[in-house]
């Protein structure tokens, strides 16, 4: 465990890194991007999965029950809409030339 705005690793220490769900929960992600370029090694890649909980199709026979549990979603993270903004600050942080691909499919049953 760590914190992604100060990373404990010096310079040029990893081929790759994956942060799965992890950018969702962080306040200041420019701040976190600039932290995780620095620790790759040149030509190291990264690997960021976050859901945009916006684009979700959501269907449940309790509509009131449904409606809460998307409240809670927008109130428990910190960045709930992150993939719509991802890009640009990816490329500010100097992580550029990489393949950026936007796709989700999830299901959730009463």
């Amino acid at each position: 465990m760590g914190d992604a705005k100060q990373l404990p690793y010096a310079d040029g220490s990893f081929d790759a890194a994956i942060a799965v769900q992890v950018y969702d929960y962080v306040d200041d992600i420019p701040l976190a991007l600039f932290e995780l370029h620095p620790v790759l090694k040149p030509k190291g890649r990264a690997v960021i999965a976050d859901t945009d909980w916006g684009t979700q199709v959501w269907h449940a026979t309790d509509k009131v029950r449904m409606a809460k549990f998307q409240e809670v979603l927008k109130e428990h993270f910190a960045q709930p809409h992150l993939p719509r903004h991802l890009l640009p600050m990816l490329k500010d942080a100097g992580l550029n030339g990489g393949v950026f691909l936007q796709r989700q499919s999830v299901s959730i049953f009463d």
